[in-house]
């Protein structure tokens, strides 16, 4: 597969998006980030959630339940095969204790639609 120079500019900019949204912004943004089928698996505690309106639920809750974390996605990587994928790193901070809380990486499968690139498959894998 090959990528047209903005598919990468898009692409590098989906994970950052992602995170600037979850920490501050309307969670109604979330779909134009995720797809409407999308998926997103967590490891460890074992959770799913599926389909746009579960994910959008699910990021809504943990936002609410956690108010003063920050989510700093790092060293993302895309590689090209013949799907697209983007691997990150993930650290959660809480900005009241100043401390990490969590230390992941996250596998996403991405696809693009005519609105652009959107997150398909999520995994969150700890440690």
């Amino acid at each position: 597969m090959q990528l047209a120079h903005e598919d990468w500019f898009e692409l590098y900019a989906l994970i950052p998006k992602y995170s600037h949204t979850l920490d501050y912004g309307d969670m109604e943004d979330m779909r134009n980030i995720w797809a409407e089928d999308c998926t997103f698996t967590v490891d460890s505690p074992a959770y799913s959630a599926s389909g746009i309106d579960e994910v959008i639920a699910m990021l809504s809750q943990t936002r609410q339940s956690h108010p003063h974390v920050r989510h700093i996605v790092s060293n993302s990587w895309v590689r090209v095969s013949d799907t697209v994928q983007i691997c990150s790193y993930l650290q959660i901070l809480d900005t009241q204790s100043m401390s990490l809380t969590m230390f992941a990486r996250y596998i996403d499968e991405v696809e693009k639609t005519a609105q652009g690139w959107r997150i398909k498959h999520r995994k969150c894998l700890n440690g």
